[in-house]
């Protein structure tokens, strides 16, 4: 859990990059990913990618890795099919992100 002076600087540091950004469109999630997604996101996301290709589970562990299946679920719908998620964090996000591609802890 961060409290709220945390959660206020982490808001603003997404909301300026936003606006360094020159407004990536969501419709376009590779754009997104590259203007503000980091290195990670796109590496996580380009191994769900590359799991899902092959058929091969990925575990999804984490809120970080929550946000690149997000962004690979936008990429190629279906690869959701693919993934499956380790466990719920304390972080509140992380329980409404994994509900968002439907994704289910399975350690708890």
């Amino acid at each position: 859990m961060i409290n709220d002076a945390t959660l206020k600087r982490k808001t603003a540091v997404i909301q300026q990059a936003l606006l360094q950004s020159n407004q990536p469109s969501k419709d376009r999630p590779l754009e997104v990913l590259a203007k503000i997604g980091g290195y990670e996101i796109a590496a996580i996301t380009g191994c769900i990618l590359a799991g899902a290709g092959e058929r091969v589970p990925v575990v999804i562990d984490g809120f970080i890795a929550v946000a690149a299946a997000l962004t690979a679920i936008f990429i190629a719908p279906g690869c959701e099919r693919f993934m499956f998620a380790s466990h719920m964090s304390a972080e509140p996000a992380h329980r409404l992100t994994l509900e968002m591609p439907g994704l289910c802890p399975s350690l708890v």
